[in-house]
């Protein structure tokens, strides 16, 4: 298939028989973007594509997969060609729906950032950030939107953007308030800077959920855990293969025995879990369980960071 030539319509509207009737080849001139309107140039015909609910799909993208799905003769190969469409979709909306739209979340987040910079920056007139203070109040009340006196200013830009969604605007507001000190010399980040700053710490709840952890994500909680349990281990036996099944692949690889402790001091291994994710949770609750001493581990890299964070998380102007 020409690959400057794709058949795009709009997936969340679009009947069987509505996709079989628009097949025919489009020039696309502009991106394709989610919720908002797109010209695509037909020959020589210039018409609109609607956006659906949540995404553009590309015709014949989940073609014929229902149909296999229900077929009781289906074979090995059929099944690996329809988890081979999904996984393709799941690319694709991963590649550049999902990332567009964290993108454009950034890029919004971005200018909250600016207006909160410029209406404290020494360098804006006196007059000029009293009449953006006073522009923010105004359309806070506006809208009907609640705030305390003592509420940081980055909070009510936030919440003046982004609505009374108590728990987005918390998050949003606390990962542009450590952008304040994210910058070098623990100075704000510039506002071009953010939205990469943003991508690169693995994203909003990651950088909230740092916050919480003197600054440590949870990845950075995980492997400094990984190293520490790993330097310090509590025994070593052999098991009974018989009970518990390993393979090579498992060699090297932390995973989580369960166990009870006995009235006779024993412990008895009850079961074996390997799964990646329970791991990595557990991992981290090693973490929190000895934060002291996983603290003495991550702390040396970033004292001036955690403190100039300290400050600006708990600063009100």
């Amino acid at each position: 298939m020409d690959t400057s030539k794709q058949q795009i319509f709009n997936g969340n509207n679009a009947t069987a028989a509505e996709i079989s009737h628009r097949r025919f080849k489009m020039d696309i001139n502009t991106n394709v973007a989610a919720n908002s309107a797109t010209t695509v140039n037909v020959t020589a015909t210039e018409f609109t594509v609607l956006p659906g609910v949540g995404r553009q799909v590309l015709v014949n993208e989940f073609d014929g997969i229902d149909a296999a799905l229900k077929n009781s003769d289906i074979d090995s190969f059929t099944a690996v060609n329809v988890l081979e469409k999904l996984e393709a979709a799941r690319s694709n909306w991963e590649g550049v729906e999902l990332a567009a739209s964290h993108a454009r979340l950034y890029s919004i987040l971005a200018k909250c950032y600016n207006y909160y910079l410029v209406m404290k920056s020494p360098e804006t007139t006196k007059e000029a950030r009293a009449q953006l203070a006073k522009g923010l109040d105004r359309f806070i009340h506006a809208r009907g939107f609640k705030t305390l006196s003592k509420t940081h200013g980055m909070n009510k830009v936030v919440k003046a953007v982004f609505g009374e969604d108590r728990r987005r605007v918390s998050a949003y507001s606390l990962a542009l308030r450590v952008a304040l000190t994210a910058g070098k010399g623990a100075t704000p980040l510039t506002v071009d800077a953010l939205p990469d700053w943003i991508a690169q710490k693995g994203g909003i709840e990651e950088i909230r959920t740092a916050t919480k952890s003197g600054g440590i994500t949870l990845a950075e909680r995980v492997e400094v855990a990984t190293t520490a349990v790993k330097n310090k281990p509590l025994m070593l036996f052999k098991p009974d293969t018989k009970q518990m099944e390993f393979s090579t692949d498992d060699v090297d690889k932390l995973m989580l025995l369960v166990v009870t402790y006995l009235p006779t001091g024993e412990l008895e291994v009850n079961s074996v879990v390997k799964n990646e994710s329970v791991v990595k949770a557990a991992l981290a609750a090693h973490y929190t369980a000895h934060k002291v001493d996983m603290q003495k581990i991550s702390a040396a890299a970033t004292p001036a960071k955690q403190s100039a964070m300290s400050l600006a998380l708990n600063s009100t102007i």
